[in-house]
């Protein structure tokens, strides 16, 4: 079963002398939640829009520049990168300048294992964030999504 939890994130932004809160929620969802080294684990992020006004975010693309997204082990340290086998293997390639209309919503889907050193058998957190601008430029962050590298613990 995977469970995918909900982080609502509010910024007051000034607009024409009138506050303006803008709230976006970013998803994160792993796959599968329990894996064998060496399998491949995809990290599903959806970007919503749940204000009254629409959003504009831009996709430029590569590894660091549309959504962040961080891997902590059980310690709380981030998890490494693996270096790029190719030119232009970034996380995410370029789409321009979006607008996300009121209600309306982004998905993507990445192959974390490919891109994070999974290597070692643990417990895992990950978290996306991305930038967006209205007024003033502001990050959506999700919250933390916990997975297993190994074998399930029996309880």
């Amino acid at each position: 079963m995977v469970v995918a939890f909900t982080l609502m994130t509010a910024v007051a932004v000034a607009q024409q002398q009138l506050p303006v809160t803008l709230n976006a929620r970013i998803t994160v969802e792993v796959v599968p939640q329990v894996a064998k080294a060496g399998e491949p684990v995809k990290l599903k992020l959806a970007f919503k829009n749940v204000s009254c006004l629409p959003i504009q975010y831009l996709e430029v693309g590569g590894r660091d520049t549309d959504y962040e997204v961080a891997i902590f082990n059980a310690d709380g340290s981030e998890v490494a990168y693996l270096p790029l086998k190719f030119p232009g293997d970034g996380l995410w390639h370029s789409k321009s300048s979006m607008v996300l209309w009121p209600s309306d919503e982004s998905r993507e889907t990445l192959e974390i294992s490919r891109h994070f050193d999974l290597s070692r058998e643990g417990k895992y957190s990950v978290r996306g964030s991305r930038r967006v601008s209205m007024a003033e430029p502001c990050v959506v962050v999700s919250h933390l999504m916990t997975f297993v590298i190994g074998e399930p613990e029996i309880q």
